[in-house]
């Protein structure tokens, strides 16, 4: 009976236990990753990948799985003289959850020694901002930057070209995950190269209040038509706000 009692505590103690995939050559070394937790579906972002607890190593490398149909670029790397690597993760095209898996390695004489993260990240569906802009210039607008900020918050940034007598439609995505229901300050920036500025005041800015939250009766999505001066021509810009699949309400001015 005393038998089948011990048998009986070391099971118990085995469930309780983590489970170790490794081996003690894991525990010499850190693998960490820094980027965003929250990102807009389909959309590029950096992340850094670190590994520490052997300054001496030969050898760093890593190795990055990404779940849910997103990517890494590159989703591996080695490296003899530093431990920090870059790394472009692309989001899945869904909304929804998806973990990046990084195995990192330091090699010292004849041992490898590795470990693996797991790094939890939201994708979610962005509010778009779009932006139609005409160059009536005589000259092509080359590599023109337009940016987005919300609260003072960097969003999004994108550049285009417009050839002279064009226009061309560009958007300007806003992750809205972790703002409050109500009144947002939206900033547009423009590239302010080559003497880009808005029409009038000659700023590279301009600011406008958004209401976010659903209002079924808002339709039009029209809030803005501006005029910009490009340093060899005017380019015209209109933009709106809009939401796939939801509705918000904008503010009147």
């Amino acid at each position: 009976m005393r038998f089948l009692s011990a048998l009986l505590m070391v099971a118990l103690l085995s469930l309780i236990l983590p489970v170790s995939y490794g081996n003690a050559a894991a525990e010499k070394i850190q693998t960490s990753i820094e980027g965003p937790t929250s990102v807009i579906v389909d959309e590029e972002y950096e992340y850094t990948i670190k590994i520490v607890g052997l300054p001496d190593a030969e050898r760093w490398s890593y190795t990055v799985n990404v779940t849910g149909g997103g990517s890494a670029i590159p989703d591996n790397g080695t490296s003899s003289s530093t431990n920090e690597f870059s790394v472009k993760i692309r989001a899945p095209p869904t909304e929804g959850d998806f973990t990046i898996e990084v195995n990192g390695t330091a090699k010292e004489g004849n041992t490898t020694y590795w470990h693996v993260v797991k790094y939890k990240v939201s994708a979610v569906k962005p509010y778009i901002v779009k932006v139609e802009l005409y160059n009536s210039g005589s000259v092509d607008a080359k590599n023109v930057s337009v940016s987005l900020y919300v609260d003072d918050k960097f969003q999004y940034r994108t550049t285009t070209d417009i050839p002279s007598g064009e226009s061309k439609s560009i958007e300007l995505k806003w992750n809205t995950l972790g703002f409050a229901r109500g009144l947002h300050k939206l900033r547009i920036v423009l590239d302010d190269r080559n003497n880009l500025t808005f029409f009038g005041n000659g700023a590279t800015e301009i600011v406008k209040e958004v209401y976010l939250g659903d209002v079924p009766k808002d339709t039009t999505g029209t809030w803005l038509a501006l005029a910009i001066l490009f340093s060899a021509g005017a380019i015209a810009s209109f933009m709106s706000l809009r939401k796939k699949k939801k509705k918000m309400k904008r503010k009147k001015w």
